[in-house]
């Protein structure tokens, strides 16, 4: 289960949120399978106005784990056919992300992670995606591992292709994120 509240440029209004439950399935300890679903509404358009547009997602994804040259490794691609209001049908986007982190120290519980991750749309729509490059997103920033949990902290680059406007759109932001086993 994956919730991201996403707040706009001054922080004071929700621009976007994230649900994102799945069940997943593990081959072995370095291979997962993942079917899911996200509900992903949209509350401000890219000017930061107040714009409610719904979108819902089916998702599968493959999860590969590896570690070499010191780093641990994940690949992810995932899948996602999306069904965006007032889109004229559901759009096929396709996503890569590469992974690696970094240990600091001995025991492994903190150190450094990035990440660079690929979105491709797969089909056009009127009023929705259009087919070919969507985004581009970049992280990197330490990390720290207490309890049950994994902390991170850092810079959050992305180039993304708007399909409701002219031109893209870069944002530099910071993300915070908290994995959490229970």
């Amino acid at each position: 289960m994956e919730a991201q509240p996403r707040v706009g440029d001054d922080i004071s209004r929700l621009e976007r949120l994230l649900i994102r439950p799945a069940i997943g399935y593990n081959i072995n300890p370095n291979i997962a399978l993942f079917l899911g679903y996200a509900w992903t509404p949209t509350f401000m358009n890219s000017h930061y106005q107040e714009d409610f547009r719904n979108e819902s997602r089916i998702w599968q994804q493959v999860l590969i784990k590896d570690s070499r040259w010191g780093l641990d490794w994940q690949h992810r691609l995932r899948q996602e056919q999306r069904f965006i209001q007032d889109a004229a049908g559901p759009s096929n986007r396709t996503r890569y992300l590469l992974r690696g982190s970094y240990a600091l120290s001995d025991s492994g519980h903190y150190g450094l992670t990035g990440y660079n991750e690929i979105f491709v749309n797969l089909n056009s729509q009127f009023k929705g995606p259009q087919g070919g490059f969507d985004r581009d997103r970049f992280f990197f920033g330490p990390y720290v591992e207490y309890g049950p949990g994994r902390y991170e902290i850092g810079y959050l680059g992305e180039r993304s292709q708007r399909f409701d406007e002219d031109g893209g759109r870069y944002i530099n932001a910071m993300m915070m994120m908290a994995f959490l086993n229970f």
